[in-house]
């Protein structure tokens, strides 16, 4: 996993994102799980590149959630000019019990 993160972190840093696609296939071929920080490095590699469908189809399908992977999702969203999806998603994160820190609201911020 650790050697995953950091290569996924890479292809996000050189904006290599078919290296990043070929990644996350070779995990899901390979049934890996994808844990809170693999999703939320995926989800932070996805918004970086543009990719927002893919993004939130990570955060779905991640089994649980830190305020890190709603972070990620979040500003992601901002970042890519859909700031009422953004907006929705601090909402729907707050309605799901999570308690956001100092990142969520500069997200937030961003997206107004």
């Amino acid at each position: 996993e650790t050697t995953l993160v950091s290569v996924i972190s890479a292809c996000t840093h050189l904006t290599a994102l078919d290296q990043g696609k070929w990644i996350h296939a070779y995990i899901r071929k390979n049934g890996l799980k994808v844990n809170v920080v693999l999703g939320t490095t995926l989800i932070d590699m996805y918004m970086k590149c543009g990719c927002v469908e893919n993004a939130v189809e990570v955060f779905y399908g991640m089994e649980e959630k830190w305020v890190s992977s709603w972070n990620a999702l979040i500003l992601g969203l901002a970042m890519n000019g859909l700031v009422e999806r953004s907006l929705e998603m601090f909402s729907e994160m707050k309605k799901c019990g999570v308690v956001p820190n100092e990142i969520t609201f500069i997200g937030v911020l961003g997206a107004c």
